[in-house]
């Protein structure tokens, strides 16, 4: 059989991306085979002086290209590792900054990079107004949007209401009450152990990573501009150059893709810039200097920031991402370049040449919109949604508030000839205001402000109500309760009901955190190669050190069937997201449900049967595991109640009432009730009553001949002769 029909057979009912994940990955392989059996041939290379030799082959440090070799990467605090972290961008497993020669980016392919990323940043000049603007909303700038929008209002009391920012901070704490946690599953059953170390394993990551703050931060983009962005890197610097998975948060504004696709796996390219200061640039790579003149080719749109930002001594350092087709599959390539110079490019670099800087072949972003629109992998927000309600919201409410102030401020019309000391007049201090002259109405007169309509205030309650409506920001979901419901429950339900909008938006929260955690098991899979410790919290506290590495994640050998090499399986897995914190209603609804099923008797072993057949047609949260738990107990039970009969047995055959006692007393400390049968004992006696009474001696021995035969020879044994 030929090696085509066999990866054929191997690969069979997978899908396009995982098939060339195991051609890669057998290339690989295959790769890896033939260094180690040329280097056995050649025999171990002798050590350079004053460096230690180099590993024996199989002593478990073999070092795939591109897999984060110790060697490869600078020391932490470095300039390199502080200008990677300026611009937010994975780092090279090699730096050939000074090494390139005939680089295949040349400076023509640079400027259609440039002229390609000129044409991506016009396209989405629609979209970075929009995000400025809804920045400044956020910010309670609100009359300084609305004036762009040709509404010229009054100068005075211009006053932002909160309505709409209210709305999405209420938003915030639903998403952070469901924070999510990873669950991995295998695919195949050999692979259950791996999806169980790495459901233990991620965690670790990414609170390593401090995701709890990137989360927090993305939902806030999500809420606000409409669109929450990740970005999953490898950060060659951590922990002391070994090299570690590094998950951050992605500006809008500095990320530029095709326009008109809605998923930015589909752009050709895709184009990270960040501005790093010029001295920083010529310090991280000697190769720029002298050639920062002409780096900045425009202005990269910026927030309306609090503060004065210079940056004249700035210039754009991109990070270009861009898909290819190498020997028939598609790989991503990167490259990282100012102004017309390359600074590190994966085309150039021998281990990343044709496998790609990546192995999954993804763009290490994701975005997470809050409401999807067509043509685009960005989404409306909420600030896009309310906006014209906060608008009309605050128009009415500066006619309200300037009313309120014209009428509680006295005003009057003066005659010139009227002779009404002003002066005095304004002056509240004195009790006194002189006048010359007769002083009637002709001579002063007060100023009648004209009162409120009553339908401005019904108009102003029925916006405010409307975009409480529009955002799914409730009184209920807030903490208020209508009139006339008072029962816990009926609050309860009301409330979780009125959360809707907030649990779908949860929800594509957690699809985008799959597809992160997805990435980053890719991650873990290509760069893992050398073991590294984590500690693990069980989920009752316990701790736990285990080490880990990407051995049983990369390609594993099928082994060979009928004389045929059966080729590489990649391990695949699934990944379900759920919270890791449960809100206030859904912890009082479980406990409501525990203390139910406790009073039904789920949890009496006795019952195990009916109760797994009813908890098999109820669906809650770790519905399995006390299916598990009550599979335990019965089988505990069973074999306590088998080990005691046996003990009664035993205690009735030599017929001692003392052992059958206390066999009675353990069986009803495990809420036992094992039967007395009256059995027949040598001599004619019986043994059928229960522990209380059988305490007389004389009724004990009467009839039990062992016992007296017993008896009568301790009593010899200690007669004094």
């Amino acid at each position: 059989m030929s090696e085509m029909n066999i990866r054929r057979r191997a690969t069979d009912g997978m899908r396009d991306e995982e098939k060339e994940a195991v051609d890669r990955m057998a290339a690989e392989m295959r790769r890896i085979q033939a260094r180690r059996a040329q280097r056995e041939a050649m025999g171990p290379a002798p050590a350079a002086p004053g460096m230690p030799p180099a590993p024996a082959t199989g002593s478990g440090m073999e070092l795939v290209p591109g897999q984060g070799a110790p060697g490869q990467a600078p020391m932490p605090g470095s300039t390199e590792s502080q200008a990677m972290a300026a611009s937010g961008q994975a780092q090279p497993t090699t730096d050939l900054a000074n090494e390139i020669t005939g680089s295949r980016i040349t400076e023509d392919i640079l400027r259609k990079a440039i002229d390609t990323l000129k044409k991506y940043k016009d396209g989405k000049a629609s979209l970075e107004r929009r995000v400025v603007s809804a920045q400044q909303w956020w910010k309670l700038q609100n009359w300084a949007e609305i004036e762009k929008t040709g509404v010229k209002g009054s100068n005075a009391n211009r006053t932002g209401t909160p309505w709409l920012w209210n709305c999405i901070v209420g938003k915030h704490a639903d998403a952070m009450d469901s924070f999510p946690e990873p669950v991995i599953l295998p695919r195949v059953r050999d692979d259950k152990e791996e999806a169980d170390r790495l459901t233990d394993i991620l965690p670790v990551i990414l609170e390593i990573n401090g995701f709890e703050e990137t989360y927090s931060k993305e939902q806030w983009q999500k809420f606000i501009e409409g669109t929450g962005i990740y970005g999953d890197f490898w950060d060659k610097d951590m922990h002391n150059g070994l090299g570690d998975i590094a998950i951050k948060n992605v500006s809008v504004l500095n990320l530029f893709w095709e326009p008109g696709i809605s998923d930015i796996q589909d752009s050709q390219n895709v184009f990270h810039v960040a501005l790093v200061d010029n001295e920083l640039i010529e310090e991280m790579w000697p190769v720029m200097r002298g050639k920062l003149k002409g780096a900045k080719y425009f202005n990269v749109k910026e927030y309306k920031y609090d503060d004065r930002v210079d940056t004249s001594e700035k210039s754009l350092v991109i990070d270009w991402y861009y898909h290819k087709r190498v020997n028939g599959r598609k790989v991503l390539h990167y490259c990282k370049f100012c102004g017309e110079t390359v600074i590190y490019s994966s085309e150039d670099d021998p281990a990343t040449r044709d496998r790609g800087f990546y192995d999954d072949g993804l763009y290490p972003f994701v975005f997470d919109p809050l409401y999807p629109i067509e043509g685009s992998p960005c989404g409306y927000g909420l600030i896009d949604i309310a906006q014209g309600t906060q608008k009309d919201i605050d128009l009415i409410n500066q006619a309200l508030v300037t009313n309120a102030v014209v009428s509680a401020t006295p005003r009057h019309f003066i005659r010139d000839d009227g002779g009404v000391n002003e002066e005095e007049m304004l002056d509240t201090t004195k009790p006194f205001v002189h006048v010359k002259g007769i002083l009637d109405d002709r001579n002063i007169r007060r100023i009648e402000a004209p009162g409120i309509p009553s339908n401005t205030i019904t108009v102003m309650q029925e916006l405010i109500d409307q975009i409480k409506w529009t955002t799914g920001n409730t009184d209920v979901q807030n903490g208020s309760a209508p009139s006339g419901v008072t029962a816990a429950s009926a609050l309860a339900a009301l409330r979780e009901d009125a959360g809707r909008s907030s649990k779908d938006s949860t929800k594509a929260g957690y699809r985008a955190c799959s597809r992160l955690y997805a990435m980053t098991i890719e991650r873990v899979r290509q760069f893992y190669s050398l073991s590294r410790q984590f500690r693990i919290t069980g989920p009752r506290g316990q701790e736990r050190y285990v080490e880990y590495s990407n051995e049983r994640l990369v390609a594993q050998a099928q082994g060979f069937m009928y004389g045929q090499d059966m080729g590489f399986r990649l391990p695949a897995f699934d990944i379900h997201v759920h919270a890791q914190r449960e809100n206030a209603y859904t912890k009082a609804s479980n406990n409501e449900l525990a203390l139910q099923l406790y009073q039904l008797g789920f949890f009496n072993p006795q019952m195990a049967d009916q109760a797994i057949m009813a908890l098999d047609m109820m669906d809650f949260r770790d519905r399995e595991e006390l299916q598990k738990r009550i599979r335990e107990q019965h089988s505990l039970q069973q074999t306590a109640q088998a080990l005691c009969e046996i003990a009664m047995n035993m205690a009735m055959e030599i017929g001692d009432p003392n052992a059958i006692a206390q066999v009675q007393q353990v069986a009803a400390a495990l809420g036992m009730q094992p039967q007395m049968p009256a059995v027949a004992l040598p001599g004619g006696g019986d043994i059928s009553k229960p522990q209380g009474e059988l305490a007389g001696p004389d009724e004990r021995y009467a009839n039990n001949p062992i016992a007296q035969r017993a008896a009568e020879r301790a009593a010899q044994a200690s007669r004094v002769d």
